[in-house]
C-alpha cells in the first residue's frame, strides 16, 4: 500500500472489526463523491433518517407510488 503511510497502516491494522467499519463510515461521509459536498449537519441528518428507515420500513413510500405521483404531477 504505497498510498498509505506505515503509521496509518499500523493504526488501521490494530483496529477491531467494528472500529474499521466505523472508520470506513467516517471516510465515506467525509469524502466528496461526484462533486457533492455535504456539511457535517447534512451528513448527520442523512444518517439519522437512514437509521429511522432501517428501524421502521413502513416509513418509506414504495418506488411505484413515488413514480406514479411524479407521472401524475409532471407527466
Amino acid at each position: 500500500m504505497d498510498m498509505v503511510t506505515s503509521a496509518l497502516q499500523t493504526t488501521l491494522d490494530s483496529l477491531t472489526h467494528d472500529e474499521r467499519l466505523e472508520a470506513l463510515e467516517y471516510l465515506e461521509f467525509t469524502t466528496s463523491i461526484d462533486g457533492a459536498s455535504l456539511t457535517l449537519g447534512q451528513r448527520q441528518l442523512i444518517q439519522g433518517r437512514d437509521a429511522e428507515m432501517d428501524a421502521d420500513l413502513s416509513l418509506g413510500i414504495p418506488w411505484e407510488e413515488v413514480n406514479a405521483r411524479l407521472q401524475a404531477e409532471f407527466g
